[in-house]
């Protein structure tokens, strides 16, 4: 009985069929989970941003509403917000011609994608069970 050609001494090995190179990982989505230590660190900058007292001691006196930024000034990789305040582009070129009440929405905004609710304006804790929006992903 004649055996299959890959049996055959005389054949050649059969060599894999090359493979497809796989495909890049697709691009984060803007503003997936932030990690905890960035909510974390805009949980405090809020707390800051809105207290009603003076600034701490030893911090200059504020111009306005302060800003979300914790230092970690790095784009996502889709060059579409910031990595560490969570702001897009456009809500950190309007920052620095941007009114309180302008400035309180960005805060709104950073806080709904970070999934953390801002103080009331009185100071006061976030009421129990405030509903906080979660990431926005266009």
């Amino acid at each position: 009985m004649p055996h299959a050609a890959h049996d055959s001494p005389d054949a050649s090995p059969v060599s894999p069929v090359p493979s497809a190179p796989s495909a890049p990982p697709a691009p984060a989505a803007p503003f997936g989970l932030p990690d905890g230590t960035v909510v974390a660190a805009l949980a405090a900058r809020a707390a800051l941003a809105f207290a009603p007292s003076a600034p701490p001691p030893g911090a200059a006196p504020a111009a306005g509403l302060l800003s979300p930024c914790i230092g970690v000034c790095r784009l996502d990789a889709l060059r579409h917000h910031c990595e560490g305040c969570l702001r897009t582009l456009d809500e950190i070129r309007a920052w620095a011609r941007s009114d309180d009440t302008a400035r309180r929405a960005i805060w709104a905004a950073v806080a709904g994608r970070a999934g953390i609710a801002l103080p009331e304006p009185d100071g006061a804790a976030p009421a129990a069970g405030a509903s906080v929006a979660s990431p926005a992903v266009p």
